[in-house]
């Protein structure tokens, strides 16, 4: 009953996903009006265009973009910004992005498997700060769909029930 007990719990126990980062990879950075930058991801700010910084691997963080400085509205009437050519480290595909702040008005996000799109209003007039922030959701090619977490509670009722069981087995033997 124990080993039964312990294999299920084992089994309910999520497993621990490696890291998936962009550290070393050569992405493409393009701003219309601008033109386009090949930059290599590394724990600093990978490009800067006039006090607006791009930080694609803030501090070692796995998965994180930070844009912050100055207002793009004020850098040629920027609209847009693309991010290509996008390798993790772990093979994964880009899945989507979870946008965790921004200052960019109207902003919408589009994704291949491997480039991000973002548009907004050229017009944006927001105060110096993070413009974007946000996390890279990434997959393993062929994975299937991400799957849906067991409530904290299921491995606890399981529990439960063992337990119950082995109280009506001692008390039938007694």
């Amino acid at each position: 009953m124990r080993k039964l007990l312990l294999t299920s719990l084992v089994a309910l126990c999520p497993a621990v996903a490696s890291a998936t980062t962009l550290a070393g990879d050569t992405v493409n950075l393009a701003l219309p009006g601008f033109g386009a930058v090949d930059v290599v991801v590394g724990s600093g700010i990978e490009f800067d265009l006039d006090g607006t910084t791009f930080d694609l691997n803030p501090n070692g963080t796995n998965n994180l973009l930070v844009v912050d400085g100055d207002v793009f509205g004020t850098v040629g009437n920027v609209s847009s910004l693309v991010i290509s050519d996008m390798d993790f480290n772990d093979g994964s595909e880009l899945t989507g992005f979870l946008v965790t702040q921004t200052n960019l008005v109207n902003l919408q996000v589009s994704f291949t498997a491997d480039s991000l799109t973002f548009t907004f209003d050229p017009n944006t007039d927001s105060p110096n700060g993070i413009l974007l922030e946000g996390a890279y959701l990434t997959q393993l090619p062929g994975a299937g769909p991400t799957p849906v977490p067991l409530p904290a509670t299921a491995p606890l009722l399981l529990l439960a029930a063992g337990g119950l069981a082995v109280m009506r087995r001692r008390k039938a033997r007694g």
